[in-house]
């Protein structure tokens, strides 16, 4: 079943919109449950999410967002500055004070924490542990980096182990085929023994001396690399042969905004979502996102309807999901069902091969769909509900004038796409 229609309807039929109705993302009770003014910090662990409120309350949720639960477990430190979920634990970043940091787990959604610094750098002042940014590598493996060194260990382990990833600057660090991936100055950086070895690939499509801010993986076979804001920030190219070469994308003709970049990238499947940084002190209107589902990456003006307006603080959203779910934080956390399948799978990308065409769209009577051996067929409401279905062997036609006006998903053996009934 398609889980919502206003992606689908941007591949198949590009030309339509939704009923004004229909919204992009939905609230969740995070921030009521925590009892907070804004949340801070979420992520998630599996299928539990978790998210922190400026109160420093821990809140959780079991069911992918749908009930939360406040945490009165007892933390290591003070101040939450960040969450990360690897493998089955819940990584945390307290800030100790202006300048320090610690870096804790749990295993029982923050009940106990286990303080996890062993081999880690010390911070300039001498005082405390620097503060790291997390990454889960897959296979057990969790890097903690910044821009300088980076301390790689199996979750397991008690003990981090310094890595040489680029001896001046990494960036970014993702997990992609098997083989990991790095972002340094002017380079990319790749892996294939579990981050033991670094070794620059040679690219084509990017440009020359290019500066990457992030690179993310879109969990099968495509890579996503954006230039930082000091080189624009705002185009993504995307790479199908493990970054040996790169295509640009459409990404900087969406928002053209005084010095807008794209500050994160989440990418399932042939989805791909990038927060843009929004117009300076415009506390109005949530910070823009664009956003693609389409095979070959195509960027439209991401949804915003459902968000916070007014009294918001412009930061730049995130975004991950759990299987058929996606989640931004932007205040409040909010999720969508944008049309992934239970395992995180895009459900639209057989659409039809992008070819076929229902005609007349809008239909007022008959709906022709032109094509041959379509088998068993059927017409899907907004709902979800069969309304009408059959079976054909040669281009036939659908008597649409007993639908209730509204759009509906046309489905067959062959693939499937949506037509608006007036």
């Amino acid at each position: 079943m398609i889980k919502h229609l206003r992606d689908v309807l941007a591949i198949g039929l590009g030309l339509l919109t939704l009923p004004a109705s229909a919204q992009m993302w939905k609230a969740t009770s995070a921030l009521k449950t925590s009892e907070a003014q804004y949340l801070v910090a979420a992520d998630h662990v599996k299928t539990t999410v978790y998210a922190v409120g400026n109160n420093q309350e821990l809140v959780y949720s079991k069911d992918k967002g749908d009930t939360w639960t406040k945490q009165d477990g007892v933390k290591p430190a003070k101040q939450f500055a960040a969450l990360k979920g690897v493998s089955d634990r819940l990584y945390a970043s307290f800030k100790i004070n202006t300048f320090d940091f610690l870096i804790a787990y749990s295993k029982d959604d923050g009940k106990t924490w286990v303080v996890d610094t062993v081999g880690l750098p010390m911070n300039i002042t001498k005082t405390g542990k620097k503060s790291l940014n997390i990454r889960d590598l897959g296979n057990d493996y969790v890097l903690a980096f910044d821009a300088t060194a980076s301390y790689l260990k199996k979750v397991e382990e008690t003990t981090w182990r310094k890595i040489e990833i680029d001896p001046v600057v990494t960036v970014e660090v993702t997990a992609h085929d098997g083989d990991w991936y790095a972002v340094g100055v002017n380079k990319l950086l790749k892996s294939d023994d579990n981050g033991e070895n670094w070794s620059t690939i040679s690219t084509t499509g990017l440009p020359a001396n290019f500066q990457a801010n992030t690179i993310v993986s879109n969990g099968k076979n495509r890579l996503f690399i954006c230039s930082s804001p000091a080189s624009g920030g705002v185009d993504v190219y995307y790479s199908d042969d493990k970054g040996k070469s790169w295509t640009i994308t459409n990404s900087k003709d969406i928002y053209t905004h005084q010095n807008p970049f794209i500050g994160s990238i989440h990418a399932v499947d042939d989805y791909v979502f990038a927060a843009v940084a929004p117009v300076f002190a415009d506390k109005d209107n949530p910070p823009p996102f664009i956003s693609s589902s389409t095979p070959s990456p195509k960027f439209e003006a991401g949804d915003t309807s459902g968000l916070i307006r007014g009294n918001t603080n412009t930061s730049l959203p995130f975004f991950f999901h759990i299987e058929d779910k996606l989640f931004t934080m932007f205040w409040e956390l909010y999720e969508s069902e944008p049309g992934f399948d239970d395992q995180g799978n895009s459900t639209v990308e057989d659409n039809w091969l992008h070819s076929q065409r229902l005609y007349p769209n809008p239909a007022h009577s008959m709906l022709h769909v032109p094509i041959a051996n379509a088998g068993s067929w059927e017409v899907v409401n907004a709902l979800g509900k069969v309304v009408m279905a059959g079976s054909d062997s040669n281009p036939f036609a659908v008597d649409v004038r007993l639908l209730s006006p509204g759009t509906y998903v046309f489905r067959c053996e062959k693939g499937r796409s949506l037509f608006i009934a007036r």
